[in-house]
């Protein structure tokens, strides 16, 4: 203790009043890190009384295995000798247990006639979580604009591949005498719109679901499949084709018509698409309950090899150098199960077909609000 005369008295109060109000911890220690005194912040922060702290070190409010302990005492030492030391970090543990981070400067001055160190430190665990939050944002807008750098090439390649057929074609129509070749021309030309066509809507498809809300309404399975089945009635890609269908619907069941139609017509047209030359047979089965639908779309088609399986459902994949589309069907598929809260399984043999399994939520309760 030290005795003071009235005037030092008041001028103690006054440093004590500045000392305490202050919303940075404070901390006071000698050469040897033990603490003489501390602001009522850091007893704010750290939950202890200022009876708990003096008398202590620093490793007393240090989060256990986060801080170089050997490092902070040899910052100590500098500041001690005079030496300009730089702020550092410092991981503390209250006395609840919880952790927070706050940055620390040490400066040697004289404390009512005494040589200390002072240390100063403030929270800086929102500025560090702010910082990797960014950081976070950062590499994610990297990986979107290398997505976007591949999407914008992809996309450009399948928009420009039939129309350099189309011109191609053209150019060697010009000059062509025979009608039937002509003819012949005109239907690769034919083929190729198409082509176009195709990935234009499926590209469309792809932004729309991304804006579309999703809509709730009570869902008549049969009559959702014969409004997917009668796409394909007039295509050529269905002909010679048996289709086999079962719906077993075990009362109402709610669902987003548009999202599971859209999918349900990217499935089907891909059994078709991929189907095998002897015997083609698609199988497509739904069942539902109260907690939940089953759709398997089965066929015995050119399947899948192995190896792919796992990348079927990323964007622009194509699996077979026999696919004539756009390779974004099953990522249609994807997007919009998980818009309304399904999930997708496959199963596929090369040479022997392709089973895919969908299991969606009854979200009946949802159509009623």
């Amino acid at each position: 203790m030290f005795s003071v005369g009235n005037t030092e008295k008041e001028e103690a109060q006054t440093f004590r009043q500045i000392f305490d109000q202050s919303s940075e911890l404070i901390y006071i220690h000698d050469e040897h890190g033990t603490f003489i005194d501390v602001n009522q912040t850091v007893l704010d922060i750290y939950g202890y009384s200022r009876e708990e702290v003096i008398g202590k070190t620093p490793e007393f409010l240090a989060a256990p295995g986060l801080n170089d302990l050997d490092y902070v005492a040899g910052e100590i030492e500098k500041a001690w000798n005079g030496q300009v030391t730089e702020p550092f970090e410092w991981w503390s543990m209250r006395k609840d247990g919880s952790f927070f981070l706050k940055e620390i400067k040490l400066k040697k001055v004289k404390y009512f006639g005494r040589d200390v160190i002072i240390c100063t430190g403030r929270d800086i665990t929102s500025r560090e979580r702010d910082k990797q939050e960014l950081i976070n944002k950062t590499g994610q807008l990297k990986a979107l604009n290398r997505e976007l750098d591949s999407f914008m090439w992809k996309v450009s390649h399948d928009l420009k591949s039939p129309l350099s057929s189309i011109k191609g074609i053209i150019n060697v129509a010009k000059i062509e005498k025979d009608p039937d070749s002509i003819k012949d021309y005109l239907d690769h030309i034919d083929s190729s719109i198409d082509k176009l066509n195709s990935f234009i809507r499926d590209m469309e498809d792809i932004a729309r679901n991304k804006k579309l809300e999703v809509n709730y309404a009570p869902v008549d399975f049969e009559t959702l499949l014969d409004s997917v089945m009668e796409d394909f009635r007039f295509n050529s890609i269905s002909e010679g084709v048996k289709v086999n269908r079962k719906v077993s619907q075990k009362g109402e069941f709610g669902t987003d018509a548009t999202i599971l139609r859209s999918v349900l017509h990217n499935l089907v047209s891909n059994s078709y698409k991929y189907k095998t030359e002897h015997n083609p047979q698609i199988s497509i089965s739904i069942s539902s309950g109260k907690e939940k639908g089953i759709i398997e779309v089965k066929d015995n088609g050119i399947g899948i090899s192995k190896e792919y399986l796992p990348k079927v459902f990323e964007m622009f994949f194509r699996a077979t150098e026999k696919s004539g589309g756009s390779g974004l069907g099953l990522f249609i598929v994807k997007e919009g199960l998980e818009k309304i809260g399904g999930s997708i399984d496959v199963k596929s043999r090369e040479g022997q077909g392709t089973k895919f399994t969908l299991t969606i939520p009854n979200n009946l309760e949802q159509t009623q609000n």
